[in-house]
């Protein structure tokens, strides 16, 4: 997964990626997880400058999170399946 160091990195990695249903990507939607949960940790939830304020809704990104962790669940290849062996018909 990427290391993400700036909020401006982070967000353009959660832009690039949140298509990652209508790509079909797994890839994309871990990439999606891993830039938002850099969000929510270092953005502010909210902000005012100037008289003029602003808010960061995280309910909204976690639903979104919500959504990719489901894709993956569904969509994840690399999962090994248990395989049991018999030696049955083995002849010595």
């Amino acid at each position: 997964m990427a290391t993400h160091t700036t909020l401006a990195s982070a967000t353009a990695a959660v832009k690039s990626n949140m298509d990652f249903e209508s790509a079909g990507s797994v890839t994309k939607a871990q990439a999606f997880i891993d830039a938002a949960n850099y969000l929510i940790a270092f953005r502010a939830s909210s902000s005012a400058r100037s008289g003029a304020s602003m808010t960061f809704d995280v309910s909204s990104l976690e639903r979104l999170m919500g959504r990719a962790n489901s894709y993956i669940a569904a969509n994840r290849t690399d999962v090994q399946a248990n395989r049991f062996l018999s030696f049955e018909q083995f002849r010595t």
